[in-house]
């Protein structure tokens, strides 16, 4: 989706901060950005994620969009969410209450976790797919 605002908005940044959750963990952030984008790279994107209050992440992906801003937050496993005019998200929607806000949980995933996940995941779509193929071919036998 694209920004609807009159004007462009132009961003440019360059930050380093440490951000406490609730529950005291801490985690350090980049956020860097030029033109219409922003970038957070979090150590600990859950951490980071866990300090936001959801309840404002919707109505401010909805403002980010106004404004035509996208928003990227990756962390060391990839990217973590997304908010603003470049998100689109049914689910984002369900937990924000806005579609300008999409989450990639896989991204909060260590990456050794992540690689176990996709393999496992291919594994299991393989003999899915191969018990479908058998099942039909057989189907036609008969």
């Amino acid at each position: 989706m694209t920004g609807t605002a009159a004007g462009a908005v132009g961003i440019e940044a360059d930050l380093q901060l440490t951000v406490t959750a609730p529950d005291g963990r801490s985690t350090t952030a980049h956020v860097s950005g030029e033109g219409s984008n922003l970038r957070v790279t979090a150590r600990r994107p859950d951490v980071l994620l866990s300090a936001v209050d959801r309840s404002t992440i919707g109505p401010l992906a909805d403002a980010l969009d106004s404004l035509g801003v996208s928003v990227y937050v990756d962390g060391p496993g990839g990217r973590v969410a997304v908010i603003g005019s470049a998100a689109s998200s049914r689910i984002g929607r369900l937990l924000t209450g806005s579609r300008n806000a999409a989450v990639h949980p896989s991204g909060a995933i260590p990456s050794a976790a992540a690689s176990a996940i996709r393999t496992l995941t291919a594994a299991t779509l393989s003999v899915a797919f191969a018990r479908w193929a058998i099942r039909r071919f057989s189907a036609r036998r008969r």
